[in-house]
């Protein structure tokens, strides 16, 4: 009696194509991943840069906004309805 039983040259190709297909698959996987990484990394940069950029134009913008000369104010409040014009 023969206790060693020989496999089928079928059954092992089919696993060496499941493995192969497997590794394939796996290095997708990683591939995509890499790049997700790489796409989110950027619009975190972009928004840092406009996040920069917004707050340096403000600063100027506000900067530039100051009153010169007297500043009068008024504590008349017209009647609800009527039209009070200086």
């Amino acid at each position: 009696m023969n206790l060693i039983q020989k496999w089928p040259k079928n059954n092992t190709h089919r696993a060496l194509i499941g493995l192969e297909s497997a590794i394939i698959i796996i290095a997708f996987v990683i591939v995509v991943a890499a790049l997700a990484f790489v796409v989110i990394n950027m619009g975190f940069s972009t928004a840092q840069k406009a996040k920069t950029a917004i707050s340096s134009t403000m600063t100027s913008a506000s900067s530039s906004l100051e009153p010169e000369g007297k500043v009068i104010a008024s504590s008349y409040r017209p009647p609800v309805g009527s039209l009070h014009l200086m």
